[in-house]
C-alpha cells in the first residue's frame, strides 16, 4: 500500500513539475509576443514620422519651385502667393500634426498617452482632408483661369499638363492616403491590443 501511495505522490509531483514548466513557458511565450507586437508598432510610427518628413521636404521644395514655374507662366501674384502660402502651411501641418509621436514611446513608455496621441492625429488628418479638398478644387479652377488669361494657345497646353498633373496627383494622393490610413489604423489597434492585455 505504502508503494502505491509512493507511486501515486511521485507522480503527482512529476504533473505539478510538468505543470509549472508549462506556465512558465506560456508566460515566456506572452513576454515574447508582446516584445514582437511594440516592436512591430514601434516600426508602423516610425513610418508614420517618416512619411511626415518627406511631406515636409515635399512642401519645402515645390514652396519655392512654385514660384519661378508660375511666374515663368505669367500667373498673377495673388496666385503664387497663394500657392505658397499652401505649401508652407502643408509642411507646418504636417509637423504640427505629428508633433509628440515617438516610436520609442510604444516599446518603453506609456500605450495609453501614445494611443492618445495617435487618435488625435487621426482626427487631425481627417479635419485637414475635409478642409483641403474643397480649397485645391477651388485653387484648380484658379488656375484655369489663370491659364486661360494667357491667351488661347498657352492655355490649350498648360490645361493638358494640369489635367495630367491633377491625374497624377489625385492617383497618387489616393494610394498615399489608402496606405498611410491602414497605417495609422493598424498602429492604433495595435496599441489597443497591447493595452487590454
Amino acid at each position: 500500500m505504502n508503494e502505491i501511495y509512493d507511486n501515486n505522490m511521485m507522480e503527482l509531483e512529476e504533473m505539478r513539475g510538468q505543470l509549472n514548466l508549462l506556465k512558465q513557458k506560456l508566460s515566456e511565450q506572452e513576454i515574447v509576443s508582446e516584445k514582437l507586437m511594440r516592436k512591430v508598432t514601434s516600426e508602423r510610427l516610425s513610418k508614420i514620422n517618416n512619411e511626415g518628413r518627406i511631406a515636409v521636404a515635399v512642401a519645402a521644395i515645390f514652396a519655392p519651385l512654385n514660384v519661378f514655374i508660375f511666374q515663368d507662366l505669367g500667373l498673377s501674384t495673388a496666385f503664387i502667393i497663394v500657392s505658397t502660402v499652401y505649401f508652407l502651411v502643408c509642411a507646418g501641418f504636417s509637423l504640427y500634426s505629428r508633433r509628440g509621436i515617438n516610436p520609442d514611446d510604444v516599446i518603453y513608455g506609456n500605450l495609453v498617452e501614445t494611443h492618445r496621441k495617435m487618435v488625435r492625429y487621426k482626427t487631425l488628418c481627417n479635419r485637414w482632408l475635409m478642409g483641403v479638398i474643397p480649397f485645391l478644387a477651388l485653387w484648380f479652377g484658379w488656375l484655369m483661369y489663370e491659364l486661360y488669361k494667357q491667351g488661347q494657345e498657352m492655355y490649350r497646353e498648360s490645361m493638358l499638363g494640369a489635367c495630367i498633373g491633377l491625374a497624377i496627383g489625385s492617383i497618387c494622393g489616393i494610394i498615399y492616403y489608402n496606405k498611410s490610413k491602414k497605417n495609422l489604423n493598424d498602429a492604433i489597434q495595435e496599441i489597443n491590443d497591447l493595452t487590454k492585455e
